[in-house]
């Protein structure tokens, strides 16, 4: 199932920036972020903060570390397609 998965090139991710949000907010939390203390932990792990739970496809896999606020490996991934 997950090679079917990989093969299929409709998942995206970013360790920078957080694709479950409409780009509009997201902008807007990293000006706020940057002017708060605490803002480097943000830079560093932008996803692992608050993430749209209900875009995030493997949301259900995040909620296991939940305890673990700040972590790399907390990346939502999202299932769709881009067009341009």
């Amino acid at each position: 199932m997950l090679e079917t998965l990989q093969k299929n090139r409709s998942f995206y991710f970013s360790y920078r920036l957080d694709l479950t949000k409409r780009i509009q907010n997201t902008l807007q939390e990293l000006v706020n972020d940057s002017q708060s203390e605490g803002a480097d932990l943000v830079r560093m792990f932008p996803n692992s903060i608050n993430y749209v739970h209900k875009f995030a496809f493997n949301h259900q896999m995040l909620k296991e570390f939940v305890d673990v606020q700040y972590a790399p490996f907390r990346v939502p991934v999202i299932y769709g397609f881009v067009s341009v």
